[in-house]
């Protein structure tokens, strides 16, 4: 007889809800490199811009390249605010993609042990039904020969 456990299908569902919000896990991890890796862009555009424009400070510039540089300047800083917004966002989205999922493979996890266990238990009444025919039969072959048990 094969083990067949009743909550299978609920076992198969929980593991696939929990492989679907480590998908979403993911993707929102994703989302914040994304995210960095612009903010490190801009950070790194920006040095170069401090950089050129000190340079340039020092062999003259016009104080129409000076407006256009501070407006860069500028466009930069609000750049980089709001993509620190989104990554402010993203990660708390990442907090929340991750405790779901911690919940949802804690509830397999747990579906998964009533599994196993069911199983076991399976398994040891298996084996204790096949020794008792084991027995059995060994008492009626002893039976058939005419022999006794000692102490009948």
């Amino acid at each position: 007889m094969k083990f067949h456990f009743a909550l299978e299908a609920v076992r198969r569902v929980r593991s696939i809800r929990e492989d679907q919000q480590r998908n979403l896990l993911l993707a929102a991890n994703a989302e914040c490199g994304r995210l960095r890796g612009q903010l490190d862009a801009i950070e790194q555009d920006h040095a170069q811009r401090r950089t050129m424009a000190s340079a340039q400070m020092t062999s003259g510039m016009w104080g129409a390249e000076l407006q256009y540089d501070a407006e860069c300047r500028r466009q930069a800083q609000m750049l980089r605010e709001r993509i620190l917004a989104d990554l402010e966002q993203a990660r708390r989205r990442a907090l929340q993609e991750n405790e779901k999922y911690l919940s949802l493979r804690r509830d397999r996890r747990a579906m998964e042990a009533l599994r196993d266990s069911a199983q076991r238990q399976f398994e040891l009444e298996h084996r204790r039904r096949e020794q008792l025919g084991l027995d059995e039969m060994f008492l009626l072959s002893r039976g058939r020969g005419g022999q006794t048990l000692p102490g009948d």
